[in-house]
């Protein structure tokens, strides 16, 4: 996949010191599975696809917009967390990009990501 370095747990992300403490105990990061993308422009090629091609027509408009999945990325000293959730702040296209998803909803991620390679691999053949 496209820009995706890694699929971690967020305490391997705390285990790795990469969040504090009161981040990996937050709400954000409490029993939540990252996907750490190279960039944000690599997150999108990922997240539309994944919510027109799978969400919505799963679970329809509405629901699809309930699946619980945030964008985010490591904070800097000089990032803000409250301007960037006021959308104040304009995210930089080239900056690496989390998904954070629940754990126990992460295996629908997976399951897209399966289907995606057996399509690619189907294709070559």
């Amino acid at each position: 996949m496209e820009g995706l370095r890694e699929v971690i747990t967020s305490k391997e992300l705390f285990d790795k010191k990469e969040i504090e403490l009161w981040e990996w105990q937050s709400f954000m990061f409490q029993d939540k599975t990252i996907m750490r993308f190279e960039t944000l422009v690599n997150t999108l090629k990922f997240a539309f696809p994944f919510v027109h091609n799978y969400l919505i027509p799963n679970y329809g408009k509405e629901k699809a917009k309930e699946f619980p999945m945030k964008k985010s990325g490591p904070w800097r000293d000089n990032d803000s967390p409250l301007l960037e959730s006021m959308n104040i702040r304009t995210p930089d296209p080239n900056q690496e990009t989390w998904l954070i998803i629940t754990t126990d909803r992460y295996s629908e991620v997976q399951e897209y990501i399966n289907n995606l390679q057996e399509s690619t691999s189907d294709s070559e053949h």
